[in-house]
This record gives C-alpha cells, sequence and structure tokens, in this order.
C-alpha cells in the first residue's frame, strides 16, 4: 500500500497484485487508472514514493479536466530535483527532451544579473521602443490606469515586461548577453537583435531550465541581485498566483510563472530548499491558429498546488544560515 509514510521498494509482480488488489478497495476507478498509469512508468527495482504519485495524480487530473473542456489532447511534464542532485521526471508521453518557449521562468536570472552592483527603489513604465533590424519592437504590459513608476520589487513579482527591457538597455545589451550565455548557451546572438528572448521567446527542456535554477540557486546566498529577486518571490500571496493561493495562506516558498505561446506553453518553477520543481502543462500539436485561455498559473501552478496540499507533509524552508 502507498501511504504517506512508506516507501514500496523493489517490487515483483507477485507483490503488486497483492497490493494493487487492496487499493482497488480503497481507492475510486479514476484513482486506479491513475495509480496505474504511474506505476506503468515506474522502473522496476527502483523505490516509489508517494510524492512522487501525488504529484502525477494532480498533472492527470489537471490534463484529464482541460482536455474535457478544449476538446483536444492536452500534455504536462514535471522535473523533481532533490536537495542531494536527483532527477525524478513524470510526463504523460515519453520524450524527455522536448523543447518549450520558456515565457517569464527566466526573469528571476536576468534580474539577478541586472541587480548585482545596484537595487534602484523605482523603475519607469515609460513604453519603450526598439529599432531593430527586423523592425520596431515595443514590450507591453498591462498595467494600474495612470501608473508612472512602480518599485523593483512590484516588478519581479507581478513579472511586468517594460522594466526588465528598460533596464537590460541600460545595462547594455552586449554585457548581459555575456553574463546570460553562463546559464543560456543556446542564447541567440545579438542578443541587442533578439531582446524578445528576455521576456522568454526562446526553447528550452526541463532538463535545461533544472540546469540553470540549479546554477542560479547556488548564487542566493553569496549574490545581492540573486537573493534580493529570490527573497521577492517567496510569498506566493503578492506575486502572479496571488489569486489561486488562499489555500496555501502563511506558506513560504519561491515560486515562478511562465506563459508563452498563446498559452500553449504553460510554466511553474517551485523551490523550498528540499526540492526544485519545473513544471510545464501545454499543447504539443500543430500551433497555428491554436490558442487556449490558461497560464502558467492556472495550470503548472495547479499542479504544484494540489501536490503540496495533499502529499502530507510540510514545505520546506530555505536558508542560508
Amino acid at each position: 500500500l502507498l501511504t504517506q509514510n512508506d516507501i514500496v521498494e523493489d517490487y515483483n509482480e507477485s507483490i503488486m497484485k497483492r497490493n494493487l488488489d487492496i487499493i482497488s478497495r480503497q481507492i475510486s476507478r479514476p484513482e486506479r487508472i491513475n495509480l496505474l498509469r504511474f506505476l506503468s512508468q515506474s522502473k522496476p527495482k527502483k523505490s516509489i514514493y508517494f510524492d512522487d504519485y501525488v504529484l502525477s495524480f494532480q498533472a492527470l487530473r489537471l490534463q484529464k479536466k482541460l482536455e474535457k473542456k478544449y476538446n483536444t489532447r492536452l500534455d504536462f511534464e514535471v522535473l523533481k530535483i532533490s536537495e542531494g542532485g536527483e532527477h525524478k521526471f513524470l510526463s504523460s508521453y515519453f520524450n524527455q527532451n522536448i523543447k518549450h518557449q520558456t515565457g517569464s521562468i527566466l526573469k528571476p536570472i536576468i534580474y539577478s544579473i541586472l541587480l548585482e552592483e545596484e537595487i534602484p527603489e523605482e523603475i519607469t513604465l515609460k513604453p519603450i521602443a526598439l529599432n531593430l533590424k527586423s523592425g520596431k519592437w515595443e514590450p507591453r504590459d498591462h498595467l494600474k490606469e495612470g501608473e508612472t513608476v512602480v518599485s523593483i520589487k512590484s516588478a519581479i513579482q507581478r513579472s511586468l515586461n517594460i522594466p526588465i527591457v528598460s533596464m537590460s538597455k541600460d545595462y547594455g545589451f552586449d554585457k548581459l548577453e555575456r553574463r546570460l550565455e553562463e546559464y543560456i548557451p543556446s542564447l541567440k546572438k545579438p542578443l541587442k537583435e533578439y531582446p524578445a528572448q528576455l521576456l522568454g521567446s526562446i526553447e528550452l527542456s526541463l532538463k535545461q531550465v533544472g540546469d540553470i535554477y540549479q546554477k542560479y540557486i547556488s548564487k542566493v546566498c553569496h549574490n545581492t541581485g540573486a537573493k534580493y529577486v529570490y527573497t521577492s518571490l517567496v510569498d506566493p500571496s503578492v506575486t502572479t498566483v496571488s489569486s489561486r493561493s488562499k489555500g496555501l495562506k502563511g506558506l513560504k516558498f519561491f515560486g515562478k510563472t511562465g506563459t508563452s505561446n498563446n498559452s500553449l506553453d504553460n510554466w511553474f518553477v517551485f523551490h523550498d530548499g528540499r526540492e526544485l520543481i519545473i513544471t510545464w502543462f501545454g499543447y504539443l500539436g500543430g500551433r497555428k491558429a491554436k490558442s487556449f485561455r490558461m497560464s502558467g498559473a492556472s495550470t503548472s501552478y495547479e499542479i504544484l498546488k494540489g501536490y503540496l496540499l495533499t502529499r502530507g507533509r510540510r514545505v520546506g524552508e530555505f536558508s542560508c544560515d
């Protein structure tokens, strides 16, 4: 039996038949189907943890709900990286190297570089236009009426576009490009001609995103900019998931959403000191003329939230002490 405190180890066919017979009397048919699907993707001779099943169940449940709503196939991927570096991959398909457009999940990395030397109190929201070889390009935001400036912390928490592009221009696109290459070797260059990458128009696999965030988190306790950004995003009640976080009142964890490609790619990055979890949810079919009313907050974050609320374990707390 899978419980919150037990691990099923080195299972064989006879043991699984007995355990599944017990489980089948205690859970609903949809839950039983999800459990069998989860077990079918588990590797023989590997421990099966209740946490992993809960995460898989939450992803499958959201997948079925939204597939019914949109009447089309949707998919998910989840990468869990433990404090000790162990990687676990869950998905609705078997290819682990698919790349997706990242949306805003890379903004914390960019801000950590921009704020290394100085952290200004406010930044202008004045529209900015860049004249590229491909034509004029302007980042846009949904702003409050009459809003002309914003605090840096609020810009980070609201995931605004204009401030990060303005600061990147002031910092120097060439200088920022050299720094970002340390995290993203596949960055399209020159950055000054492809600034939309700052807002997420770059495709990465979950493993690549995991590597980027592991490098970023390793600097949080030693880098002023990295620490400021991290601590700005540890309260879900003031970030882009605030309207969906009532059930998590009082909990503190790093979280960043990302939405791109007309909601075809939706992300959430979670870290609590014990584990780093990267979740992608979206559509993999032909993308021409396709769009959905989805976001990182309404999909990938919902999977993570369900996981935190039902796994029966407290959220960890990251500390530099």
